[in-house]
């Protein structure tokens, strides 16, 4: 989240010094922002507090309060009751299971809703009726999670991603494409008419319920938290499990009973199943803004999973991407660029650590792929998924190297590069098939960064000798603290690197318009 709110930072006009750099007004242009797992709260947070600007929106997000474990014994039990009477209302609204991720999107709105009793009243179809989005100020949010199959506990490379935005809910996978407008979320439904004791049902769509939905992947340490040794936490977890049993993914009634039964593995379903967005491998949200429907012209995809040993991305979610888009059912609905078909290419050339554009020469009805993943340039942000506090310290770590990699340029890690400035090499990615569908001849700078940038379609599949563990620009790795290049390198946090895990997964994407002047006079989604 703090990666991907750094990025969203260095690409907004409201911070000066974006500006400055050439970076500010990207996410300006964005008509849309996608995210799963940790990403979705930065996704999500953005869209439900009306849009603020990145720096002020960081701020009250009280991230030096941890998430789950609320310091002092007083503390940590109001903290969990309070979570418990938020849930009981729930209850007792109507036939509902709860499942742990109620008690996580409720622990999940206090820090990301800046709203009255930290949203718990707060819908997310009610984006439609904030200012920023209604007057199209705003790009618009998709979460996105995952479906399981009822008592299964594998995700095939095929399954259901559901997308949730404030207007509706659904799947545009082969196997469903259907959707239910998002203030019916709740609602039973068999061949689209409400079925059930519920009837029809609003008010299920709570902002902190679907960004906890979509990142259910962390479910797992409330769960071990309850369930640990201390007499406090196990009488906590004994109130929680009251009420849960053992439920530890996100469940919805199923609206979509009856439909595509051939195809559907859930039509015959009274609920649905979801779990982390991520949990396919595919870490960045990039089926949703594939669909030609959405006039995707450009997607940044700002990577930052724990794929390696020293926990930095290696390509694995534009891989996994890249394999469901083989299957003809999804191929045949929207298209995708080319990317390698092997982490090992990705390593050995360095796709995965700097700017790498993906599509260069493809389809104008393909969208071009900047990949962004995390590095250090200024400080090392592998830090671990599981850290729900950060001081004020590792957050102006995150935010200032972010800032660094959005202007990132190749001479930063190869000083014998002669390209233009990144700014300038992503504004040509940004114009570029609109610049193609309009007969226009790229410039000359702009033909300097796409040689540099652009993935030219050769792989190396050789398994690397060394594991990939980057330093910051200008420092020696030998003599980075504890030694660089060890399976213990320490980190800013103090914590082994080859514990460390990160997945914060935000995805941006910039619509061709006519106005060539102002960007494609579009948008950009992350």
């Amino acid at each position: 989240m703090l990666h991907g709110a750094g990025m969203l930072n260095a690409f907004d006009s409201r911070n000066s010094s974006s500006v400055a750099q050439g970076t500010g007004g990207v996410l300006q242009l964005a008509t849309y922002t996608a995210g799963l797992s940790g990403g979705s709260w930065l996704t999500g947070s953005l869209a439900i507090n009306d849009f603020p600007p990145i720096y002020e929106m960081v701020n009250f997000w009280n991230l030096e309060t941890n998430l789950i474990e609320p310091s002092g014994v007083i503390n940590l039990i109001s903290y969990y009751t309070g979570l418990q009477e938020q849930i009981n209302e729930k209850l007792n609204a109507g036939d509902f299971d709860l499942s742990l991720t109620d008690y996580w999107g409720a622990a999940l709105s206090r820090h990301l809703v800046n709203a009255t009793n930290g949203g718990a009243a707060t819908t997310f179809s009610s984006i439609q009726n904030l200012t920023s989005f209604s007057q199209f100020n705003a790009p618009f949010p998709i979460l996105t999670a995952e479906s399981r199959i009822l008592d299964e506990s594998t995700i095939p490379t095929n399954n259901s991603i559901f997308e949730m935005t404030p207007f509706e809910f659904g799947s545009w996978n082969p196997s469903l494409q259907a959707f239910i407008p998002m203030q019916y979320l709740g609602t039973a439904a068999v061949n689209g008419v409400a079925n059930g004791t519920n009837g029809c049902v609003v008010g299920f769509d709570n902002a902190g319920y679907l960004m906890g939905t979509s990142a259910t992947l962390f479910n797992t340490l409330i769960y071990n938290f309850l369930n640990s040794n201390s007499t406090l936490k196990a009488f906590l977890g004994d109130l929680l499990k009251d009420v849960l049993g053992e439920n530890d993914l996100a469940t919805f009634p199923n609206p979509f009973g009856g439909l595509s039964a051939s195809t559907f593995a859930n039509a015959n379903s009274a609920e649905l199943e979801l779990v982390d967005g991520g949990e396919d491998d595919e870490t960045l949200p990039l089926w949703p803004l594939l669909h030609p429907e959405r006039n995707v012209d450009v997607i940044l995809g700002i990577d930052s999973p724990s794929n390696t040993d020293f926990g930095w991305p290696d390509g694995s979610s534009l891989i996994s991407t890249g394999e469901r888009m083989k299957d003809p059912g999804f191929s045949a609905l929207a298209t995708f660029p080319s990317v390698p078909a092997d982490t090992a290419t990705f390593l050995n050339f360095g796709l995965n650590s700097r700017p790498t554009f993906f599509g260069c020469n493809d389809s104008v009805s393909t969208p071009l792929v900047v990949y962004l993943p995390n590095r250090p340039y200024t400080a090392y942000t592998n830090f671990s998924t599981y850290q729900f506090a950060y001081t004020q310290q590792e957050i102006d770590a995150y935010m200032t190297n972010a800032f660094h990699e959005a202007a990132a340029n190749l001479t930063s890690i190869n000083p014998s590069a002669n390209v233009p400035l990144f700014p300038t090499c992503l504004a040509c990615a940004l114009v570029s098939r609109a610049e193609r569908r309009a007969g226009l001849t790229q410039t000359s700078a702009c033909q300097s960064c796409f040689n540099a940038y652009c993935w030219n379609g050769v792989s190396n599949s050789t398994t690397p000798t060394t594991e990939y563990d980057p330093s910051i620009p200008g420092v020696n790795a030998a003599t980075q603290a504890g030694g660089a290049g060890t399976s213990a390198s320490p980190t800013p946090n103090g914590k082994s690197a080859a514990s460390l895990r990160m997945r914060v997964d935000i995805v941006g994407a910039l619509v061709g318009s006519v106005g060539l002047a102002v960007l494609g006079a579009a948008a950009v989604l992350f």
